[in-house]
């Protein structure tokens, strides 16, 4: 056996380092999105402490179905069009599938982000269903799922975090022209790409649907235990944002800082939330009844909720009194939409619609107005001295971020408005055909597949088969 030279120790040393630092941030990654989906386990708990006792069946198998089939939705179109390389910064053209070539690279990267997306993914499908809870058919459920998972979702994914999307910060580019507003979306976690677009979603399905029977009248009352599954659910939802944020560094290696001031943002803003909840929701009932009595649990458990959604957007990049601020802004948007929203007769079960469509937009907002140009330039960094224009308002005096996050906010807003409104709507008239016909049509534009594949489609009153037959040959060259 030969010697091996300094230079061939430090290659292989390099190599070694390398491999490693892939490794690790992979294996955080996969750690990041099992904690989202265990967020699954406090959604279920959650949603049963607001339901009747009879529905406490449907609503489990309903938080299983959001995650089994959610996995489907986004195997082979959700991942690929929200993540996958563009053509038009709108929509995705790869990745389909989940096959080998198009994921294994020896490093895991592409199967862990895909993991992780799902869970977040997932995250946004509860959201509407908890909302929806208690009147929504089994057939109706699954079709507006598809079309959250399948169409809506995936294309503010890939205009705010894709590779090449509209809006983006993802860019592979050291030019500030090919960044919208010179800076891209500022949305570290999602405050507005999974809670803003799941919020809305809901909101609209909650007003097109109708209310359940019996709640103009108020005569729903959650089930014996209500109050013990409300605050164990949301404990564990507390539990698994810390993966949500924190997972959302999209790496360990180098970043252990960034990683630990990300979970302990979101502790702040968390608790800061939940404590002036409390505050409101005393000095409301004691105003009300002019007793001093405990302040209703609801508020508390749901303050608490709405600051880890508010400080999503900007988790990594904002000193721990921001985290604060944001906090307690959150408590008072989520305070103030919820009284709002019940008196416009909303059913709204799991307060969703104040949660995370009220308290998203204010996060991302204000991730335009806190973020610091130090975290800037450490967590994003997308070209150089970008932290002097994209930093928040309230440190450069630029209002380049904030417009560029209160826009994408605008865009999300009437996308996923308008697309909801289509699909809710046509359930509310029992459409199903229409919808499913329409959404036939959207996948074979949006995957990119050729419209002669769906040529053998069959109707009758009931049913919807389609041969998803190859097309014919191509004419052999002349």
């Amino acid at each position: 056996f030969r010697k091996m030279s300094t230079d061939d120790e430090l290659s292989i040393l390099a190599d070694f380092d390398t491999s490693l630092t892939s490794e690790l941030n992979t294996l955080w990654v996969l750690l990041g999105g099992i904690l989202v989906f265990f967020m699954q386990t406090g959604f279920a708990m959650r949603e049963n402490g607001a339901v009747s006792q009879e529905n406490t069946t449907k609503i489990l198998l309903k938080n299983v179905l959001d995650a089994s089939i959610g996995c489907l939705i986004w195997a082979t179109c959700g991942y690929g069009l929200s993540m996958g390389t563009t053509k038009n910064q709108i929509y995705g053209v790869d990745h389909f599938f989940l096959t080998r070539d198009g994921f294994s690279d020896g490093t895991g990267n592409h199967y862990s982000s895909w993991l992780f997306q799902w869970a977040l993914a997932a995250t946004a499908a509860s959201i509407v269903s908890g909302a929806l809870s208690e009147r929504c058919t089994f057939i109706s459920y699954l079709i507006y799922i598809h079309c959250l998972l399948g169409i809506i979702y995936p294309l503010i994914v890939q205009m705010a975090w894709g590779p090449n999307g509209y809006m983006s910060s993802n860019l592979d580019s050291d030019d500030k022209k090919d960044y919208y507003s010179g800076c891209g979306v500022l949305d570290v976690a999602g405050g507005g790409v999974i809670h803003l677009t799941g919020g809305l979603m809901a909101f609209v399905g909650c007003i097109l649907v109708g209310p359940r029977d019996g709640f103009k009248e108020d005569e729903l009352k959650p089930n014996n235990y209500g109050r013990i599954f409300h605050t164990f659910g949301t404990l564990i939802v507390w539990f698994g944002w810390f993966g949500f944020t924190a997972g959302s560094t999209y790496g360990i290696v180098n970043r252990g800082e960034v990683a630990a001031r990300t979970m302990v943002a979101t502790t702040v803003s968390a608790s800061c939330s939940a404590l002036l909840c409390f505050l409101m929701g005393y000095a409301s009932e004691f105003a009300a009844t002019k007793k001093t009595q405990v302040t209703n649990l609801t508020y508390v458990n749901n303050g608490a909720l709405a600051g880890l959604v508010g400080i999503s957007a900007a988790c990594s990049v904002v000193e721990m009194y921001g985290a604060a601020i944001i906090g307690c802004g959150s408590a008072v948007v989520y305070f103030s939409s919820s009284k709002l929203i019940k008196k416009c007769g909303v059913d709204d079960v799991t307060e969703a619609v104040p949660i995370h469509f009220f308290c998203g937009f204010f996060g991302v907002l204000m991730a335009g107005v806190l973020t610091t140009k130090e975290y800037y330039k450490e967590v994003i960094g997308i070209y150089e001295d970008a932290e002097d224009s994209c930093g928040g308002l309230f440190y450069t005096g630029k209002l380049n971020q904030l417009e560029a996050n209160f826009d994408f906010c605008v865009v999300t807003i009437v996308l996923t408005g308008f697309l909801s409104t289509i699909v809710f709507g046509s359930l509310r008239f029992h459409q199903y055909r229409l919808l499913t016909l329409l959404l036939l049509f959207i996948h074979s534009f949006l995957c990119d597949f050729s419209l002669s594949h769906l040529f053998c489609l069959f109707c009758s009153n009931d049913t919807i088969a389609v041969c998803c037959l190859s097309p014919p040959p191509p004419p052999p060259p002349p």
